[in-house]
């Protein structure tokens, strides 16, 4: 992979996780990257940590969940640089609850951020991307293709934002914009400890994995790859993509059998 020494990458979420490890590889590539947060003591931290022999990233402060603040960061990045080539929507938080005990507020909260929060970047950076021919990706879950025991909330944002995507996708398709999402399982970042209830509030204890916790790096690369190559999707695990097929042929019946047993609702 060559230098990008012109291209400008707008980063959500940027100061951790996989947000942030996106724009490191971006920044030894020859991106100028921009990198947002909703904390902006988190952001000078994460500037302090890019290499040396990297573009410095450009930091600037937002919440997501307010329309205003997403808009006035693209704004501001373009302003300060002429364009955008590239955005990764990374910015997201996590809810594992049952639907009857989660509460109408935190739904809502969650649905602000995780929803919302894309669906106002990318309306307010589409005209760019269409002047750069540029790329937009979001991150994901796969619990946004196909229903799991206590993520019905969060995989509800999760189906929301495919939806969005996948029509936005084909309308923008002729005016060389890429659009790109990544569903992944259970990744090793900061976020696996800030996971909310369905009060609201952050569990004190994270709760137990029933399945493999993927690296970030692996993911990191995912998106990497996804966005210079212009996929339209990518899963973690890869593997994912024939057993949603085989679940499909089977009306569900194998996967929810699976699913229940491994979420303690198996009626055996």
């Amino acid at each position: 992979m060559g230098k990008n020494n012109d291209k400008v990458a707008l980063i959500t979420g940027g100061s951790s996780g996989i947000g942030f490890g996106v724009a490191q590889k971006l920044a030894t590539l020859g991106y100028q990257v921009v990198i947002s947060g909703k904390s902006l003591a988190k952001l000078e931290s994460a500037e302090k940590l890019f290499s040396s022999e990297s573009k410095p990233p450009f930091i600037l402060s937002c919440d997501v969940s307010e329309e205003l603040q997403v808009e006035q960061l693209v704004k501001k990045t373009v302003l300060e640089f002429g364009k955008i080539d590239f955005i990764f929507a990374a910015a997201g938080i996590s809810m594992r609850a049952p639907f009857e005990d989660s509460k109408i507020t935190a739904i809502e909260k969650l649905f602000q951020i995780n929803f919302f929060g894309v669906l106002y970047l990318l309306h307010h950076s589409l005209p760019l991307l269409k002047q750069s021919k540029g790329s937009f990706v979001a991150m994901s879950s796969l619990t946004g293709k196909r229903g799991v025991p206590e993520y019905s909330v969060y995989g509800a944002s999760k189906f929301a934002l495919q939806g969005l995507l996948d029509s936005v996708r084909l309308e923008v398709a002729r005016k060389g914009v890429h659009i790109g999402i990544v569903a992944t399982g259970f990744v090793d970042t900061p976020l696996r400890n800030q996971v909310l209830g369905g009060d609201g509030e952050i569990l004190k204890t994270a709760p137990a994995l029933p399945f493999r916790l993927w690296p970030l790096e692996k993911c990191v690369n995912m998106v990497i790859d996804l966005m210079l190559k212009r996929k339209r999707e990518a899963l973690l695990p890869w593997f994912m993509r024939a057993l949603f097929t085989i679940d499909v042929m089977n009306n569900g019946k194998m996967g929810d059998r699976f699913l229940k047993g491994k979420f303690g609702y198996s009626e055996e």
